[in-house]
């Protein structure tokens, strides 16, 4: 496949007890009580510094110690391994770097009014601290657009990326705060390439404040999934399975064991795959009502996580 190379070996701070990488990858350090609104603890994280070589060995075990207790995840398979792992410890948004800031799925890679946002992209929207990404749009003064920020692995139209892309059976997992504002947010996290391949892993509109949107762009199929653990401000957990028959999505409070909430029974195919977006987009009012005040919204995020089965991590660099 055109551009199609073996992924560098990852680099990571990582604990020297195994049980400690594995909780690490179950999220653990959110709260389990789903009224509770309030950011999770701060990871702990070792400053213990391995050899490449031994990260990927330590990745590997703790991926089938996970696999062996699905139960913690609902999703997990036995030989599956962690090949993208982002914890948002600090900016890497630029050429050369993990992540672009524009994206080839708008117009002119920075704003897209023909599918009903408000945004104009800016690199200044995306802060990180205390680990976790933070997304913060605000209306811009010469206009209705607001300033807003996007995250992609690819397609970027030049700003950055460093082509990693999910592909055919891969389990992508991210941890994720909703906006606490009650009209005009649209957080998403999705995929994108080459004007196409675009899987929701979820939308969310704050006008519909209790309603997850789940959409295969690639094989036609959607769902509005409807549950009281959604609302505005809560820490979910949130995945889909890229199965080549049927998309499968999982939802569950943060912390707590992801529960499959729809399948489609369409998939993607065989030989998809497609880079990662993250963002918040602001409603323009055709479908969903505009901000009702210019009051900054915000949008976080935990940690993205993908698993795969094993073969030659092949699509992309991490």
């Amino acid at each position: 496949m055109t551009g199609a190379r073996r992924v560098g070996r990852p680099r990571l701070v990582v604990a020297a007890s195994a049980s400690l990488l594995v909780a690490a990858a179950c999220f653990p350090h959110a709260s389990a009580d789903p009224a509770n609104d309030a950011p999770p603890p701060p990871r702990e994280r070792s400053q213990t510094r391995v050899s490449s070589l031994s990260v990927r060995d330590l990745l590997r075990g703790a991926a089938r110690t996970l696999g062996a207790q699905a139960p913690i995840t609902g999703a997990m398979r036995p030989d599956e391994e962690l090949v993208f792992l982002e914890e948002f410890t600090g900016p890497s948004i630029g050429p050369g770097l993990r992540w672009g800031w524009k994206t080839g799925a708008y117009p002119g890679c920075v704003t897209n009014r023909p599918n009903w946002k408000l945004d104009h992209l800016d690199p200044s929207a995306i802060t990180y601290r205390h680990g976790k990404l933070r997304i913060r749009a605000a209306p811009r003064p010469d206009g209705d657009l607001w300033t807003t920020g996007l995250l992609t692995t690819g397609d970027s139209c030049g700003s950055g990326g460093r082509g990693f892309q999910v592909r055919t059976d891969d389990l992508v997992v991210a941890r994720l705060r909703l906006p606490t504002a009650r009209v005009g947010a649209w957080p998403a996290i999705w995929t994108w390439r080459d004007g196409r391949n675009e899987i929701d892993v979820f939308e969310w509109h704050s006008d519909r404040p209790h309603r997850l949107e789940f959409v295969n762009h690639v094989r036609g199929g959607a769902k509005f999934w409807t549950s009281p653990i959604v609302r505005p401000g809560a820490w979910l957990d949130v995945a889909v399975r890229l199965g080549p028959r049927s998309l499968t999505w999982y939802v569950a409070p943060a912390g707590e064991q992801l529960v499959p909430t729809y399948s489609d029974t369409r998939g993607v195919g065989t030989g998809f795959h497609a880079h990662l977006v993250v963002n918040l987009s602001i409603n323009s009012g055709r479908y969903h009502p505009p901000p009702a005040s210019p009051d900054p919204i915000t949008f976080e995020v935990d940690a993205v996580r993908v698993y795969r089965v094993p073969d030659d991590w092949l699509l992309g660099g991490g």
